[in-house]
């Protein structure tokens, strides 16, 4: 009871001055210093104002950066797969030319179904070499 109650008069008196207080000088005319002040309270809630523009903003810039930063990522692992699978092309188009296509000419000479084959293969190797070769 007694840590309760300890401070409370004086917390009471300078309650009553400060309130006694406010009401004088909200009584008088506060002339060219009220002005000013007002002046100040004006600018001051500008600047809350624009402070929680800022805060805003910001926010809504962290969350872009999130969604950037995912995207990034996402483009990143596509243009791996990409890349690999280009590798991959590589690869098989190098095969072609070594191992069917010698045994495919070989076998044109006497057979023309073997003849149209040589020709399409040929073919899709022309077409696909410059998305490969890129």
């Amino acid at each position: 009871m007694f840590s309760l109650a300890f401070g409370a008069k004086t917390m009471n008196s300078i309650s009553q001055f400060s309130e006694s207080l406010m009401q004088e000088v909200q009584a008088k005319d506060a002339g060219v210093i009220g002005v000013q002040l007002t002046d100040l309270l004006m600018k001051i809630k500008q600047v809350d104002t624009i402070t929680a523009k800022l805060n805003d903003a910001m926010v809504d810039l962290l969350r872009n950066i999130s969604v950037l930063e995912i995207l990034f990522d996402r483009n990143r692992d596509v243009f791996q797969q990409i890349t690999l699978h280009i590798i991959a092309g590589k690869q098989k188009l190098e095969q072609i030319k070594q191992n069917e296509l010698p045994a495919l000419q070989a076998q044109a000479a006497t057979d023309p179904m073997n003849a149209q084959r040589l020709r399409d293969l040929l073919d899709g190797i022309q077409s696909s070499e410059p998305w490969i070769s890129s």
